[in-house]
């Protein structure tokens, strides 16, 4: 169901407002009254949708990861994952200052898991994780979250230590340190 035009402007407001806030603040810092001055917002409208800011940067982290969710699909292949596991670098590039405020508000646990999904995605094949091949589902399920979450946190170090590389090389090095390079 499409929300009305009057809250999806409400909620931007406030989303907008909270993160010029957190360039300059802890998410703690940081009360109703003031992001509803900043939002230009009464208290009551704040309310109809958030019960607090941290709601409103929950709804920011999960707009974002419905948007990289967009770009998964059934995974057979190694290219496959190579390119979906691109674009998300790439999405990921693209919004940078953003997964940055959430990482430092504490919010990039949101993250880990939708990338984390991705390599749940391709496990679903279980064929596809070669030495794991005829493993019980138990065993694929805690070697997924072992390589997303190995996956997050490279991507992690990528963006808060400002490392020189292009989103191609972050994916392709993560194929690298995985094993999974095809040439």
């Amino acid at each position: 169901m499409k929300e009305n035009q009057r809250i999806v402007i409400s909620k931007r407001m406030l989303r907008e407002s909270l993160l010029r806030l957190l360039r300059t603040k802890e998410l703690s810092e940081i009360n109703i009254t003031e992001l509803c001055r900043e939002a230009e917002i009464n208290r009551a409208t704040f309310y109809k949708y958030y019960n607090t800011p941290q709601d409103v940067l929950s709804d920011i982290a999960m707009e974002l990861i419905k948007e990289m969710k967009k770009m998964y699909h059934p995974l057979r292949t190694l290219d496959e994952v190579r390119a979906c596991v691109g674009k998300i670098c790439e999405y990921i590039y693209e919004h940078a200052d953003l997964i940055r405020l959430l990482i430092h508000a504490n919010v990039d646990v949101e993250i880990a898991t939708a990338i984390s999904e991705l390599h749940q995605n391709f496990r679903e094949d279980k064929g596809s994780l070669g030495a794991l091949k005829g493993a019980d589902d138990e065993t694929l399920q805690m070697t997924a979250a072992f390589i997303g979450g190995g996956s997050y946190f490279l991507i992690r170090k990528w963006l808060l230590d400002d490392i020189r590389k292009t989103p191609g090389e972050v994916a392709e090095l993560i194929f690298v340190i995985l094993n999974m390079k095809v040439e």
